[in-house]
This record gives structure tokens, sequence and C-alpha cells, in this order.
């Protein structure tokens, strides 16, 4: 057996060993990135960011939300409530048409995609001809770019509903802000209740699961994903409030975005060798399982 066919074959039984149905779409991703060795999955990685940050450059509300400048809004909803408020229900419906478009097209085209994944994690042997490799290689690429955009739409959202939530707070406040916010609400009552649907899915689908999964692996001992959230939710919240004091950096948000991107994804590929590394030395030596099935 060639040294790449024992690469695949492992990577097979190790990254699909009894899993979950829910859990096969991202163990497959991990065995198409880590199918040639960690260089070429360093290369998928930068392949990606590289191609979701000429998507946010070339069309950047694809598969975004309808309200995807998410720092600006939580900006505006600190210093002026009353505006954000007034600005955010005076929009089109074609930006809505928009982002229902773009979000079914991203869904399909992401489905189709983990589909076609999906064939190639079906051949035998675990080996794939070169073309066959180029399109598998071309799959993943798509399909992490895909990932990173629904990251950042999920973002956005939330910067927009947690901005509407924190304006509504400080309007009603006060006997002036309730008469402005029900004039508001009587002049663009269609928009305004849109946008009240949009944060009651946003509370119901994202936060209280995410709230709830957050809950039990702190119960579970797991602290990292309360940390993730912390520290992501933290910086965001700094920035907004000391706004001024870093706007180069606001104004370089898409370079250290795409940065960022960058630097998780190799850090991602980092830790899964090393969890690969960890298996194959812990695992039993060749032959030592048929051996003591044959004793029994």
């Amino acid at each position: 057996m060639s040294r790449q066919r024992a690469r695949a074959v492992f990577l097979r039984q190790f990254l699909l060993q009894d899993t979950p149905s829910s859990q096969v779409p991202r163990l497959l991703i991990k065995r198409c990135i880590l199918r040639n060795g960690t260089l070429e999955a360093v290369l998928l990685v930068l392949a990606a960011t590289l191609a979701n940050h000429v998507r946010r450059l070339l069309v950047p509300w694809l598969g975004q939300f309808v309200w995807w400048h998410a720092l600006e809004n939580m900006r505006f909803a600190r210093s002026s409530p009353h505006y954000f408020l007034e600005h955010s229900v005076h929009f089109s419906w074609g930006e809505v048409t928009s982002w229902l478009c773009g979000s079914v097209v991203v869904a399909v085209a992401r489905v189709g995609n983990r589909n076609a994944m999906a064939s190639f994690h079906g051949h035998k042997g675990g080996l794939l001809c070169g073309r066959r490799e180029a399109v598998l290689g071309m799959c993943t690429v798509v399909d992490m770019a895909m990932g990173l955009t629904l990251l950042e739409r999920y973002y956005t959202q939330t910067c927009f509903s947690a901005a509407c939530v924190y304006a509504l707070f400080r309007v009603v406040e006060g006997g002036p802000g309730r008469a402005f916010l029900w004039d508001l609400v009587s002049e663009e009552w269609l928009r305004a209740g849109f946008q009240c649907v949009l944060v009651l899915c946003w509370a119901c689908g994202h936060l209280l699961p995410t709230a709830w999964k957050v809950s039990r692996a702190m119960v579970a001992g797991k602290m990292v994903p309360a940390v993730v959230h912390g520290v992501v939710w933290g910086g965001t919240a700094y920035l907004v409030r000391y706004s001024n004091k870093y706007f180069i950096l606001l104004e370089l948000s898409d370079l250290l975005v795409t940065l960022g991107w960058m630097a998780l994804g190799l850090g991602t590929v980092l830790l899964l060798r090393l969890e690969i590394l960890l298996h194959r030395r812990d695992a039993p030596p060749r032959g030592y399982t048929r051996a003591i099935s044959v004793m029994r």
C-alpha cells in the first residue's frame, strides 16, 4: 500500500469512525482538508480566505444580513438611538428581496457542494485521479468560503438585533421617546413589524440555542465555547465604546478580518494535525487488534 493510499485510509477511519449522522458534514470537511497533508491544507485555507475577501470586496451583500454594517449600526444606536430607529425603518423592499434571493442561492449552492464532496468521499480506496482531486479541492475551498460568509452573516445579524434592542430600551425610557416611537411605528408599521420579526427569529433561532449550548458545555467542564463568545462579543462592545480611539483600525476592518480568518484557519489546521498525530501515537501497533481477536 502506497503512502498516499495509507494516509487516505487512515483519515477515513480516524475522522468518520462511530460518527453520528449530524456530524458527518463537519468531519467530511476535515477529511477533505487534510487529505493530502498539511501543506495542501494550508493552501486550501488561504485560498478560501482570499475567496471570501474577494466576495467582500465585489459583492459584500451576497449571503449577508439585510443590514450588514455591523459595527456602524451599533455605534449609531449607542450615539443616536432615535435616529438609528428612524433610519433603520426607511429601507427598500428591494433590499429585502435581494437578501432573500442571495440567502437561497447560498443555501442551495452549499447543499449541492456538500453532495459533490460526499460523492468523492464514497470513492473506493481513498485515491482520486488528478482531475477529481482538483475538483475536490475546489469544492472544499468553496465550502469553506461559504462557511466564512455565513459566520459573518450571523455576526452582523446579532449586531443589528442587539443594536435594535439597545436603541429601543434607550428610547422608551422617557415620555417623549415613547411618543416618538409610537409615531414612527404608526407611520412605518409594516417595516417596523418586519424588523420585529427578524429580531424575534434571531432570538429564537440563534440567541437561545447558542446560550443553551454554551451553558451545557460549561456544565460539562468545557469552557472553550464560553471563552470564545466572551472574547468576540467583549471585543465588539469594546470597539463600539472606544470607536473614536480605534478609528484607523475600523477603517482597515476588511483587511483585519481577512487576516483574522487566515490565522484562525491555520490554527485549526495545526490543531487537527496535532490531534491526528496524538491518535497515531496512542493507536495499537499494526496487527495487534487482529492477534487479540485470534487469541479470543
